[in-house]
């Protein structure tokens, strides 16, 4: 098996990212005296930005590693060692359940399952993941914000938070397919918004729909959902 040097270089620089995304994002939070699901937020948003290299890499395992690395990496830190960095950084005691603790390792092993199972189709991959990151992430980030959102009778979530998540999962969607493009296959662009608009809408649902023991899952059912329909598209 062939080395390839420039996916190894793509793996390294994603790693860079990653560690300087969550080293920012925590100075910030502690200069600031933010609580610490403002680093969870950021990493939400932008660390699922680094699929976009997923054309530039020449064998499937090169991305799988960053995914699997960063997955027992965190998965070790919230498991045995409570204290850590990583832990202190993404979980916030106060608010989140112990299974809702976890949504960071839940985000890292959905994107390993989309890399290793959906490589022949990396536009539907990138597309799934950017709608996860900018959608849920615009919807748990923005939508507290709001003052009287309109709840929905059978959850806490709200339909002005499913319109931040269908509209940052669109343009994430967007942003995905068209890189795909210029960096591998062109898409033809009425075929890139309708399959942008369709992933995205399945995403928004699969996020509305998580609710009771599914609520602290949805960073599986979202990019799942997402990228199971545009691929049946």
């Amino acid at each position: 098996m062939d080395v390839d040097m420039g996916s190894i270089a793509l793996v390294a620089a994603v790693y860079v990212y990653v560690f300087a995304l969550i080293g920012l994002a925590e100075l910030a939070r502690r200069k600031y005296s933010l609580r610490s699901v403002f680093t969870r937020h950021v990493i939400h948003l932008f660390a699922g930005a680094s699929i976009l290299v997923l054309p530039l890499c020449s064998e499937w395992y090169y991305p799988f590693m960053i995914p699997l690395g960063l997955g027992l990496l965190v998965g070790f830190a919230l498991t045995f060692a409570r204290s850590s960095f990583i832990t202190t950084s993404m979980v916030d005691e106060k608010e989140h359940t112990i299974a809702h603790a976890y949504g960071p390792l839940y985000y890292i092993v959905s994107i390993g399952v989309l890399v290793l199972f959906g490589w022949s189709r990396q536009d539907l991959v990138m597309g799934a993941i950017m709608i996860m990151a900018w959608g849920d992430g615009a919807a748990s980030t923005l939508a507290p914000l709001i003052k009287n959102r309109h709840k929905y009778p059978f959850s806490e979530r709200s339909i002005e938070g499913s319109t931040l998540m269908f509209c940052g999962g669109l343009l994430g969607a967007l942003v995905a397919l068209l890189t795909f493009s210029l960096l591998s296959t062109p898409i033809p662009l009425d075929r890139t918004l309708v399959t942008a608009a369709v992933g995205s809408l399945a995403g928004t649902l699969a996020e509305t729909l998580s609710i009771g023991p599914l609520q602290p899952f949805d960073n599986f059912t979202v990019p799942f959902a997402s990228f199971l329909a545009m691929y049946v598209l």
